[in-house]
């Protein structure tokens, strides 16, 4: 919502739900108001979805089965299942966090590709007397994943490769044959 220097409120359009006065919704409508969360005409049974939250790579993210994330580096070639046991918090019917883990939860993914990140341009510029200037680009490695599987309890004992970060997957496999 903004506010005019007149002190009208304006409201805009994304955050009201487009809802017909006959209660029927266009497929348009409908994928708007699923995606900016408004509430009342959605199904209940989606918003109990089981959901977990890990941490990978010094980053935090919830995910629910079926999702695709692109996290930092992982050991792991493409079509691998892996495994995250860095699970924080589990969610949906009944909701349990850790301290600071939750035991013998994990969650399961299918490797889809390792991809880079787009080019990050570090531009530095000297003004006035140092008339000198730099330019250095970075991508960051990134590992595309679809979560699979969460599991609320015995990710210990599945035998699943654990999720490792950083280096190559040859690199990973090379140092765990010696």
């Amino acid at each position: 919502m903004g506010v005019s220097p007149a002190g009208v409120v304006h409201r805009k359009v994304q955050d009201v739900p487009i809802i017909d006065p006959t209660g029927a919704q266009s497929e348009a409508a409908q994928a708007i108001n699923t995606r900016k969360g408004a509430t009342g005409r959605g199904d209940k049974k989606e918003r109990q979805d089981m959901f977990a939250v890990l941490k990978t790579g010094g980053k935090q993210y919830r995910v629910q089965a079926g999702d695709v994330l692109r996290v930092e580096r992982l050991a792991a070639e493409a079509g691998e299942t892996i495994q995250f046991n860095d699970v924080l918090m589990l969610g949906g019917d009944s909701t349990v966090v850790g301290a600071p883990l939750v035991a013998g939860a994990a969650v399961q993914a299918t490797v889809i590709d390792q991809i880079k990140a787009d080019k990050v341009i570090h531009f530095v510029k000297r003004r006035r007397k140092h008339s000198s200037q730099r330019t250095k680009g970075h991508r960051q490695k990134l590992t595309l994943v679809r979560i699979t599987d969460i599991l609320a309890s015995g990710g210990d004992q599945t035998g699943v490769k654990a999720a490792i970060g950083s280096g190559t997957p040859a690199a990973s496999t090379a140092a765990a044959a010696e």
